[in-house]
């Protein structure tokens, strides 16, 4: 993909771990996300990552800084609606077979990272850019953003989660 920017829509965790290990490959991207920067580095509660997202995070340089921002967590326990055990999850022996630990940490705190690894990599960030269209052609495909703006790419990634336009 050379002189090709590829353009991602949504700078949470997976829009912003892309375009880090993008930025790694060398390959330019420019992340447009609907709310704004420090929302991003105050707002969350705490999430569980797996051994299998602590590797991931780890091919792109953050695992360090994730371990240490974060805590060991021995298990999750699921509850239902009544706070019933529906089951538990026990970790324990995850780092000798895996490598990793699973760690527990605050979800501002991993966007922080993966905000300043993005940062580091000089990867574009337009903030406050609210997808509303996407056209598509042989050759690109062109998104639109609810100021009126517009982007040309030869490569969209949608990363904007569970309510994706």
């Amino acid at each position: 993909m050379k002189n090709e920017t590829v353009t991602i829509i949504g700078g949470g965790i997976g829009g912003l771990a892309l375009a880090v290990s993008l930025a790694q490959s060398g390959i330019e991207s420019e992340v447009y996300e609907g709310s704004d920067e420090a929302r991003h580095r105050t707002t969350g509660a705490f999430l569980n990552l797996a051994p299998n997202g602590m590797r991931a995070l780890d091919a792109i340089g953050v695992a360090d800084a994730v371990t240490a921002a974060g805590s060991p967590s021995s298990g999750i326990e699921f509850l239902n609606a009544k706070g019933r055990t529906i089951t538990h999850l026990h970790a324990g022996n995850e780092a000798s077979e895996f490598g990793f630990r699973n760690t527990m940490i605050r979800r501002a705190d991993l966007h922080g990272i993966l905000l300043d690894a993005a940062h580091t990599h000089a990867v574009a960030i337009e903030w406050q850019r609210q997808l509303t269209t996407i056209t598509e052609t042989d050759l690109n495909v062109t998104t639109q953003f609810d100021d009126g703006s517009s982007r040309f790419a030869h490569t969209l990634i949608g990363a904007d989660g569970v309510r994706s336009a």
